[in-house]
């Protein structure tokens, strides 16, 4: 289905796989999804939650979780690449990698 070396990925893939088969059927959305602005990706409480760009759904909230009003609950990439949600984004990657530079920076190893 995709190709990673990311060892969770590779547990978690086949889940999502299911998941979409099984409730991807009942108009419940999960990752993966293609959506298009406007359509329905959770409801807190009673209050149907809309998506506002185009594109696949990278990442929400699992049901259950306590939301307080403006808490971010879902992630939708418009570049609509549904392997991308399976990977590391790059603007995550650079920001690890700025911070693993600013702690070495600040903490530098001592060879011995």
């Amino acid at each position: 289905m995709y190709s990673t070396p990311c060892g969770p990925c590779r547990v978690e893939i086949p889940y999502f796989a299911k998941l979409h088969a099984e409730e991807g059927l009942k108009g419940l959305r999960v990752i993966g999804d293609l959506l298009v602005a406007g359509d329905p990706v959770a409801k807190v409480d009673e209050a149907v939650v809309c998506t506002r760009v185009a594109g696949v759904l990278r990442g929400i909230v699992r049901t259950g979780v306590t939301a307080q009003a403006n808490l971010k609950i879902a992630d939708v990439d418009p570049r609509g690449d549904v392997g991308a949600c399976f990977t590391i984004s790059d603007k995550s990657r650079n920001i690890s990698g700025s911070v693993l530079e600013a702690i070495l920076r600040r903490f530098p190893l001592v060879r011995r």
